[in-house]
């Protein structure tokens, strides 16, 4: 036991001999965690052969339906479910689960629960074979399964297969049918209180002249198309297996594709199957553990639907399948990607005429000398080599692993989640590949204690002599609740010491890494919200003698240079709306975007070249890639504010950002040769080998843009102002008109000004209020006459249509509040409330009072400080975007009050 936990044993035991304490509350509220989901690389491809025509079969052809819904595992009996939410599975046979007879047929239904954490999520496959939407329903499976779902569960849809089937009237169902089933299934899930998911058919291996077909999106069979139709027209989640499929068999080829994901099998290949078979509709184990893996990256890509939360929090964390090989000639061999620890992996070989497979290798040893090699998915990345004609794959035992252990800043992010990335996820692009390898171990929501309580025991699994661990902790140490709260003075200090020691039980060395900073400023400094941590983490590195890297101060220092809006804009998840195409506005101030995960891992770089002199770390400090500089200006720095630069390694991801003041415009990014390098405001690339630079410019300030009108729309309470500039027409301008119309094209446009000037202003005096207008220019230069794209657009709004809170605060029984609310002329419309409180005039470390309010409503909110002002804001949802209101109805609560 190490001397932290003996002073955490003594200050119990003094408390309870009568002592006590006393502590200042912190106000600034702990962040929530994101789960943390890795990145999931796409398939290489692969050139393969073509299957003939007339070796294309349906569901039904390629199986006998009787004989496949046998081999189908039995319905289990119904129990009380382990986890708090159950995911009911609905489909045809490519879904199903399958015996052991029917080894290795399996449905993606039937490996799906490995992508969940099953004390969260339990996977309930109901799928059935031979069934389409409309014969689930009639045959009575589909009023099972809804007797067994509960209130917050979720039911996954996939049908298809069987209703394209017109030879069986009792499967055949016409998309228009098609889409009245699937309404029926999305509404009967929803009024059992649950979720429904609506999945699109995945592809069957048909192939014509060479090219991959869709037959679910073929004139007259566009089941695909039907089902994403019913999924926007009832607003439901929807997930295009279908596409994700497309893309997935069409990039592995043709050879690849029937082998290694469909129930193609050579005879003998299998003992189940001593003919072998030819079925390119259902799929072998390993076929449908990936059609699971791409239904699982699609629900992750609904990540802003709130309704789903509950199952994304449950996803399983993934780690990398590399499998390569060396020797061979024109072999195929199964494709790597990310799994969960516990899937059943199948490793295959198919020799090429002119190669002789020899075995399977991994870490040095051989795995297995035979072509098939089945094994489960360990916790933590796997490395696989297949061998052929004599090679013998080599090991570089110099090189090292570097471990990262921590919480949401450091974390892997699946692509749902970008911009947001955790440093660790960037981090081995500063690194020589062939010397250190990354293993980011970084999970969501943690803290040192929940982390080593719960997770580092895997961890140390792969942890080698002469690896190394990199350990960050601080910001959930802080947390109340009790299975991460790890207060300084023993607790927190005593699982850090636990790390080291035992890192450097393993023959592994231990790095502590200061905690990032919350960009969160006080009098115009950066504040120290995470307070202690950082600093015992300083001193606990220097008592140990682990190497440290200060994160912390650095992180300081880069936000003393850029400033407070700067790096919400730029490092932070504070951008704003419509910066990214997934993402809207955002007021995160811990966790990062893509460019402040960036920074932040050059910072870790650079702390450890600062231990160049440690000789544990000096193989680490050896790997270090070399940097060039990039340096980033503009010509009019006055009209807006981009990016700053450093110096970062070749390849690593770049994004240069630059916004626009009010009344100006972004042209284009210039490389060093001046020559145009981006049309867009956000430039993202991977850097070079050599030192660069680049200028952001402003209102074509170079004129190297194209045509502008730079007009400008606004509303100021009586009518419409339009403000306007015209650059880059060739020519000299001759004559202008502007027009308006209330659509956005020209069709029945009409003329507002004649003889217009270059650049003005005009008040639209003529605009009706409650419609929206578009405007326009026709513009006489050079003897040509160009009429410019309709913009500017701009909704003039009724007097009484100005979106209000209405919200009040009334002091009733002395210490307590009578808040009332009354939402007005917002749109679009809103589908989410809540109410918060703060005792100090902004959104920073407010408490929610009311979840899931009205439209309008009051709400007592009770034993308030005596001598404390208050203030109330609400929080909306509209159209998926969430919107803060200012804070408001200030309410002081007399000193001398009491609760009556």
């Amino acid at each position: 036991m190490n001397k932290y936990l003996w002073l955490l044993l003594l200050t119990i035991a003094l408390a309870g001999c009568g002592g006590g304490s006393s502590s200042t509350p912190d106000n600034t509220p702990n962040e929530p965690q994101t789960p943390t989901t890795p990145t999931v690389p796409e398939e290489e491809d692969e050139d393969t052969e073509d299957v003939p025509d007339d070796e294309e079969q349906t569901e039904e052809d390629q199986t006998e339906e009787d004989q496949a819904e046998e081999d189908q595992a039995e319905e289990p009996v119904v129990d009380e479910p382990g986890a708090d939410v159950q995911l009911f599975v609905v489909g045809d046979s490519t879904v199903a689960s399958y015996n052991s007879s029917s080894y290795p047929q399996a449905g993606w239904g039937q490996v799906l629960q490995h992508y969940f954490d099953e004390s969260d999520i339990e996977v309930l496959n109901r799928a059935r074979g031979g069934r389409s939407s409309k014969s689930y329903k009639v045959d009575g499976i589909w009023d099972d399964v809804l007797a067994e779902v509960d209130e917050g569960d979720y039911v996954m849809i996939q049908f298809g297969h069987n209703d394209r089937d017109w030879t069986k009237e009792e499967r055949y169902t016409s998309t228009d049918d098609y889409e009245v089933y699937l309404t029926e299934y999305v509404e009967e899930t929803r009024a059992k209180s649950a979720t429904p998911i609506l999945v699109s058919p995945m592809v069957m291996n048909a192939y014509r002249d060479g090219a991959l077909r869709n037959v679910f999106t073929e004139e007259g069979n566009d089941y695909a198309g039907s089902m994403a139709k019913v999924a926007t027209d009832l607003d439901a989640a929807y997930i295009d297996l279908n596409a994700k499929s497309w893309e997935l068999v069409n990039s592995l080829g043709q050879e690849q594709a029937s082998h290694y994901l469909y129930l193609i099998l050579d005879a003998g290949e299998y003992e189940n199957y001593p003919e072998g078979s030819n079925d390119g509709t259902h799929f072998q184990e390993s076929g449908a553990v990936e059609m699971a893996r791409l239904v699982v990256e699609g629900l992750e890509e609904l990540n802003g639907n709130e309704s789903l939360m509950t199952l994304l929090d449950g996803v399983k964390q993934r780690y990398a399948l590399t499998v390569e090989q060396e020797g061979a000639n024109d072999s195929l061999y199964t494709q790597g990607n990310n799994y969960p620890a516990g899937t059943p992996l199948t490793l295959k070989v198919r020799a090429g005429e002119s190669d002789t497979f020899d075995a399977w290798y991994t870490a040095g040893q051989v795995a297995s000398d035979t072509n098939l090699y089945q094994t489960i998915m360990p916790v933590g990345k796997l490395t696989l080599i297949a061998a052929f004609n004599g090679v013998v794959p080599e090991f570089n035992f110099e090189a090292a692993t570097a471990y990262l252990i921590g919480d949401s800043t450091v974390a892997d992010y699946a692509d749902g989640y970008y911009p947001q990335t955790g440093w660790g996820q960037v981090f081995q692009y500063y690194f020589d590949e062939s010397k250190i390898t990354i293993d980011n171990r970084a999970l969501g929501g943690r803290s040192s204690k929940s982390y080593y309580e719960n997770h580092w025991a895997d961890v140390k699994a792969s942890v080698q002599e002469g690896d190394f661990v990199f350990i960050q902790f601080g910001i959930n140490d802080r947390a109340q609740d009790e299975e991460r709260r790890a207060p300084t003075g023993g607790v927190f200090e005593g699982y850090m010491t636990n790390f080291a020691e035992e890192t450097r039980e393993l023959g592994a060395t231990p790095i502590f890494v200061t905690t990032v900073r919350r960009n969160q400023w006080q009098n115009g400094v950066p504040y120290d919200a995470y307070h202690e941590h950082p600093v015992v983490t300083r001193e606990l590195a220097a008592d140990l003698g682990v190497p440290l890297v200060d994160l912390n101060a650095k992180n300081k220092a880069l936000l003393e240079l850029v400033g407070e809006d700067y790096a919400n804009e730029f490092y932070y998840m504070g951008f704003g709306a419509d910066q990214y195409g997934n993402a809207t506005a955002a007021s995160d101030t811990v966790h990062f975007q893509k460019q402040g995960a960036v920074e932040m891992a050059r910072l870790v770089a650079e702390g450890l070249e600062e231990l160049s002199g440690v000789n544990s770390v000096a193989p680490l400090v050896s790997a270090l890639k070399p940097t060039f500089a990039m340096s980033v200006s503009s010509p009019t720095p006055e009209a807006g504010t981009y990016s700053q630069a450093f110096e970062y390694p070749e390849g690593a991801p770049m994004t240069l950002k630059a916004l626009a003041n009010e009344g100006d415009e972004f042209t284009q990014w210039l490389d060093g040769d001046r020559a145009e390098a981006s049309a867009d405001f956000i430039y993202e690339f991977d850097t070079a080998a050599m030192a660069t630079s680049y200028e952001a410019v402003f209102n074509n300030s170079e004129g190297l843009g194209s045509v502008m009108t730079n007009l400008t729309t606004e509303f100021d309470n009586t009518n419409i102002v339009l403000n306007w500039s015209l650059e880059n027409f060739s020519g000299e301008i001759t004559y202008i008109e502007i027009y308006r119309n209330d659509q956005a094209n020209f069709d029945g446009r009409e003329r507002i000004l004649a003889g217009a000037a270059t650049s003005g202003s005009f008040v639209d005096e003529t605009a009706e209020a409650g419609k929206t207008y578009w405007y326009m220019f026709k513009v006489v230069h050079d003897g040509e006459t160009t009429n410019t794209e309709a913009e500017g657009e701009i909704r003039k709004p009724f007097v009484d249509e100005v979106p209000v809170t209405n919200l009040t605060a009334t002091i009733v029984n002395g210490t307590s509040v009578q808040v009332s609310w009354n939402l007005q002329y917002f749109e679009p419309e809103i589908t989410y409330i809540e109410i918060y409180r703060n005792d100090v005039q902004e959104l920073l470390g407010r408490d929610r009072i009311v979840a899931g309010a009205g439209m309008n409503g009051t709400y007592l909110d009770e034993a308030l400080e005596p001598g404390k002002t208050y203030w109330y804001m609400v929080k909306i949802v509209q159209n998926g975007n969430t919107i803060n209101t200012d804070p408001e109805a200030e309410t002081t609560i007399p000193e001398d009050a009491v609760a009556e």
